[in-house]
C-alpha cells in the first residue's frame, strides 16, 4: 500500500517539477519576446518609417532589438525585485509580516506531514499524532459537518485501513446511506432491525453486570445498591450454568424464583436471595421486557463487538433517539461498555476509531472514562455535535470535560450564540495595539490620543456564525509544539486520485 502512495506522491512531484520549469524559463522568455515586438515595432518606425509586416519581421529578427528587449528585462526585473525587497524590510516588524512567516512557517511543516494526517484538503489536515488526543467536530446542521466526518472516515478505512466504529445517537438515514455508499460492506445496525448484535457476549460477570445496569437510571443509591447485587449473583450464576447470555435468557432468569432453581440451596447467594423482596426486582424485569419488544431480534447471540473488528472496517450503530428515547440511551451505554470490555479483547497494536455522533443521547460516566483514557486503549475519537447545549444532561455538563481533552477542532457554521462564544474563547485570545484619539469636532482637529495593548479573539464569534457551506475553522497543534489556527475550506474529493490508485 504504501509503495503505491509513494508512487502516487512522486509523481505529484514531477509534474511539480514540470511547472516550476515552465515558470523560471518559458515564461520570461514569452515577456522578453513580447517586449521585442514593441522594440522592432519602434526600430522599424525610425530606421523605415513605415509600419508594414515585412519591415515588422526584420526589425524583430535584429540582434540590437534583442539586445535592447534583453536589457529592459533585466532592468524592469531588477526594479521589481528592489522594490519587493525594500517592501519586505519596511514591513519586516509589521504584524501582519509576522502572521505571513508564521503561516509559511506552518504552511511548510504542513507539507512534511504529507501522508502522515488525515487531511481536509490539499493542504491541511490533521497530524497522525494527535488523533489519539480526539477530534472534535462542531457545526450546525446543513454546515457541511457530515460530509467532514465521512471523509476522514473514507481516509481512515481505505488509505490507513484502520478500522471505525460509528455511534449515531441521532439514526440518522442519511448518515446510514453514505456510510453503507462508502463501504459496501459496512456492518450497520440499527434499533429493531434485522441485524443482530450480542453486547453480552462476555465471560466476565462484573462486565457483564456492569452491561445489564447500564440499562437503568436510579434515583436512590440503595435501591441502585440492591439490584447491582441480584445482576451480579444472576450473571455469575448464567456464567457458570454456561447458559447463553441472551436477552431472552437475562430476563427469564430476572425472576428470582428461576434463578434459584439454578442455585443450591447450600450456597450462601441462595440464602441471600431468599431475602430480597421480589417486588424490588419486578420493575427492572418489566422494563427489561419492554426493551425486548422494541428491540425485537435486533439484539440476539450472533456478531459480538470483537467479531465485528475483525470482519468489517466500517460499523454503524444507528440508535434513534426520536423513536426510543428511553432505550436509545440505554442502548448507547451498553455499547460504550461493550467497547470499554473490547480493549482487553483485541490486539494490542490495533488502532480502533472511534466515532459518536449526537453522543448527549448516551452520555454518561462510562462515556467521560472512555474519552479520559482512550489513548491507553489505543482508541482514537471523533466526537460530534451541533451545539454545547447537546453536551448538557440531566446529571452532568460534560462541556469542559469533552473540549479539555481535544488536541484538534474543526469548526464549521455554527448559528447558537452561546456556542459561539464558547467555542471562540476555546480557540483563544491574542494581544493587539489599540490606538485612541480624542476629536475636537468643533475645530475639526484631533488632540492627543494614546496606543493600548488588548486581547482579542483569535476567531471572533461572528465569523463563525458567517462560514459557508464545507468552510470551517481548523484548530490543531503542529509536531513542532506550535498552534495552527486557520480558516479553511475542507475539500473531500482532493483524495480522489490516491484512494483510485489505491483501489487498482
Amino acid at each position: 500500500m504504501w509503495k503505491k502512495i509513494k508512487n502516487w506522491r512522486d509523481k505529484n512531484i514531477s509534474n511539480k517539477i514540470f511547472y516550476w520549469f515552465i515558470f523560471i524559463l518559458v515564461i520570461p522568455f514569452m515577456l522578453v519576446c513580447l517586449i521585442n515586438c514593441a522594440s522592432a515595432i519602434i526600430i522599424m518606425f525610425l530606421k523605415y518609417h513605415t509600419l508594414d509586416f515585412k519591415n515588422f519581421y526584420i526589425a524583430y529578427a535584429d540582434k540590437y532589438s534583442w539586445l535592447i528587449s534583453i536589457v529592459l528585462f533585466i532592468i524592469a526585473f531588477l526594479f521589481f525585485l528592489w522594490f519587493y525587497v525594500s517592501h519586505k524590510i519596511d514591513n519586516m516588524d509589521s504584524p501582519k509580516t509576522k502572521q505571513q512567516k508564521s503561516n509559511k512557517a506552518s504552511d511548510k511543516e504542513f507539507k512534511t506531514l504529507q501522508l502522515k494526517m488525515l487531511a481536509l484538503n490539499n493542504r491541511y489536515g490533521i497530524p497522525k499524532n494527535n488523533l489519539t488526543q480526539h477530534t472534535l467536530l462542531v457545526g450546525t446542521t446543513g454546515s457541511g459537518k457530515t460530509t467532514t466526518l465521512m471523509f476522514l472516515v473514507k481516509q481512515l478505512t481505505q488509505i490507513f485501513k484502520q478500522t471505525t466504529i460509528i455511534i449515531d445517537g441521532k439514526g440518522d438515514i442519511d448518515l446510514i446511506n453514505k456510510v453503507k455508499q462508502l463501504d459496501p460492506s459496512a456492518f450497520v445496525w440499527e434499533i429493531g432491525g434485522t441485524t443482530e448484535y450480542n453486547p453480552f457476549a462476555t465471560k466476565d460477570s462484573v462486565v457483564l453486570s456492569d452491561k445489564i445496569m447500564s440499562l437503568f437510571d436510579f434515583s436512590e443509591p440503595h435501591y441502585e445498591a440492591l439490584v447491582n447485587d441480584y445482576v451480579l449473583i444472576l450473571t455469575e450464576t448464567l456464567i457458570n450454568k454456561n447458559i447463553d447470555l441472551t436477552l431472552e435468557n437475562i430476563i427469564k432468569y430476572f425472576d428470582i424464583s428461576e434463578l434459584k432453581q439454578l442455585i443450591s440451596k447450600k450456597n450462601s447467594n441462595y440464602e441471600y436471595l431468599e431475602k430480597i423482596n421480589e417486588d424490588d426486582i419486578l420493575g427492572m424485569r418489566s422494563r427489561l421486557n419492554v426493551y425486548r419488544q422494541q428491540l425485537k431480534i435486533s439484539i440476539g447471540i450472533n456478531n459480538n463487538l470483537l467479531e465485528l473488528i475483525t470482519k468489517h472496517k466500517t460499523i454503524l450503530f444507528s440508535i434513534n433517539s426520536l423513536m426510543y428515547p428511553k432505550l436509545a440511551g440505554s442502548v448507547g451505554k451498553i455499547i460504550i461498555q461493550d467497547l470499554k470490555e473490547l480493549t482487553t479483547l483485541k490486539s494490542v497494536n490495533q488502532k480502533i476509531n472511534i466515532v459518536l455522533d449526537e453522543f448527549n443521547v448516551f452520555a454518561s460516566e462510562t462515556i467521560v472514562n472512555l474519552i479520559n483514557k482512550s489513548r491507553s486503549f489505543n482508541y482514537q475519537c471523533f466526537l460530534s455535535f451541533q451545539t454545547i447545549n447537546d453536551l448538557k444532561t440531566n446529571n452532568m455538563n460534560l462541556t469542559d470535560t469533552i473540549f479539555g481533552n481535544v488536541s484538534t477542532i474543526v469548526c464549521h457554521n455554527i448559528k447558537d450564540p452561546n456556542t459561539a462564544e464558547y467555542v471562540a474563547s476555546v480557540f483563544g485570545t491574542q494581544e493587539t495595539e489599540k490606538l485612541t484619539r480624542q476629536l475636537d469636532f468643533k475645530n475639526n482637529t484631533a488632540d492627543m490620543g494614546s496606543v493600548r495593548a488588548v486581547d482579542e479573539f483569535i476567531v471572533h464569534p461572528n465569523d463563525l456564525k458567517t462560514l459557508k457551506i464545507g468552510e470551517c475553522y481548523f484548530k490543531t497543534t503542529l509536531s513542532s509544539g506550535k498552534l495552527f489556527i486557520k480558516k479553511i475550506a475542507v475539500d473531500p474529493t482532493c483524495l480522489d486520485g490516491l484512494i483510485q490508485h489505491l483501489n487498482k
